[in-house]
């Protein structure tokens, strides 16, 4: 057995104070650390490696380093990543994932000026916090929807408002909200996971469509909505399938490959 020992010293080479990392056994590599505190009055600090006389064997040290501790110095980046954008009116409606230190935002940008002109937080609770979101939609009327994670909640925007309004969960477990397409009459339809559930938004209310989309579907990826036929069209995984949803009879059709052709779900 050995160990690993910091020694540190004052300027008189008087011993203050010792931290050791703990017998270390075994027959392989691996990264040993001692660390500690250097005592009031330390010029000085060493590494010893060491065995006690009654230990027999072969030990091998490479690479022996000594440094200070890495020092946190705090969330540097105010918002990182735009996974989700939507136009309004002129403008882009962006969702920038949130840090450590502060949650997402939405930022509005004047598309003719390439300028931010408004920056608004997305509120969330401490039980139920918001990270982040993938899906946002324009609906009919002008009002900008945004699906987040890892809550799937949805959110409302009206483009000029100063705040964004919860709409609360879209999908009662589910954590992601992937996906969001506009309707034909103010109504947004979503895609989640964790169980590939799709939903209409509408007049304040969610209703379940689709739970799941398909057999074992755990995602509802992609979306896109047909407002003449009344159709939507879902991009499903892991189970991957491509589900076409008749709105008016509420019945789906399934197709697999582009070789196969529709089957009912």
């Amino acid at each position: 057995m050995a160990e690993l020992y910091l020694r540190f010293r004052s300027s008189t080479g008087s011993l203050l104070g010792i931290a050791n990392s703990g017998e270390i056994s075994g027959n392989q590599w691996r990264t040993v650390t001692a660390a500690g505190r250097a005592p009031a009055g330390t010029a000085t600090v060493s590494a010893l490696i060491y065995s006690g006389v009654s230990n027999v064997g072969t030990a091998y040290w490479d690479e022996v380093l000594i440094s200070k501790d890495v020092t946190d110095l705090g969330v540097q980046i105010e918002s990182t990543v735009p996974n989700a954008t939507t136009f309004a009116a002129g403008r882009a409606y962006s969702v920038f994932t949130s840090t450590a230190d502060a949650n997402p935002q939405v930022a509005a940008i004047d598309l003719a000026t390439e300028t931010v002109t408004r920056k608004i937080t997305l509120p969330d609770t401490v039980t139920h916090p918001t990270v982040g979101g993938w899906a946002a939609a324009t609906a009919t009327d002008g009002s900008v929807y945004l699906g987040t994670y890892p809550n799937a909640k949805l959110y409302k925007y009206v483009p000029g408002e100063a705040t964004i309004t919860d709409l609360g969960k879209a999908e009662g477990g589910n954590s992601v909200v992937w996906e969001l397409e506009p309707g034909a009459h103010n109504e947004v339809y979503g895609g989640t996971s964790d169980d590939g559930r799709f939903f209409k938004y509408e007049n304040g209310a969610v209703t379940t469509l689709l739970a799941p989309a398909t057999t074992n579907a755990t995602y509802v990826r992609s979306l896109a909505h047909d407002p003449v036929a009344n159709v939507s069209f879902l991009g499903t995984g892991s189970n991957a399938a491509l589900i076409r949803y008749d709105h008016a009879t509420r019945t789906c059709f399934r197709r697999r490959t582009p070789t196969t052709r529709w089957s009912a779900v």
